[in-house]
């Protein structure tokens, strides 16, 4: 992982700026396979193929949900959904990526936010660009690993 960047609402400790290594030059638009390879450890070239798999077009956003939902049924990937209701079921409130590094300071994961999405490793955002550490997370998956 590359050099630690300063975040307005993120302490510098708890952002790591990385692209996997692999990454193809005409990519983009790709952080769901950028936070799959981040939070599982596969190199980019793998994710990328899981992506295409769930119906990724190159240069193309795409779904995380899908995707993660696409690994867990075709590449043994492992995944809890995170529950973000914070107690409440009944009244859910948005948790930010600032809170959510404080509540779950362990585990990898994938989260989105609105249009991005972005891997915490260990409570540490590990992402292609400074995140801000309010924005609104609006799903989380945890990795659990890859079954045999």
């Amino acid at each position: 992982m590359s050099n630690e960047i300063k975040s307005k609402f993120i302490d510098r400790s708890k952002v790591v700026i990385a692209l996997p290594e692999g990454r193809a030059s005409e990519e983009r638009n790709d952080c769901t396979v950028c936070a799959l390879s981040n939070a599982t450890g596969v190199d980019y070239s793998t994710a990328r193929k899981i992506a295409w798999g769930a119906g990724r077009k190159t240069g193309k956003g795409f779904h995380t949900g899908v995707l993660v939902d696409f690994a867990r049924t075709n590449h043994r990937m492992s995944f809890t959904d995170v529950d973000l209701t914070l107690g409440n079921p009944n009244k859910p409130k948005s948790m930010s990526v600032k809170r959510f590094i404080r509540k779950f300071p362990k585990g990898n994961f994938i989260v989105r936010v609105r249009g991005h999405a972005l891997s915490v490793k260990d409570g540490v955002v590990v992402d292609s660009f400074t995140p801000k550490g309010l924005k609104r997370i609006t799903a989380a998956w945890l990795f659990n690993g890859i079954n045999a």
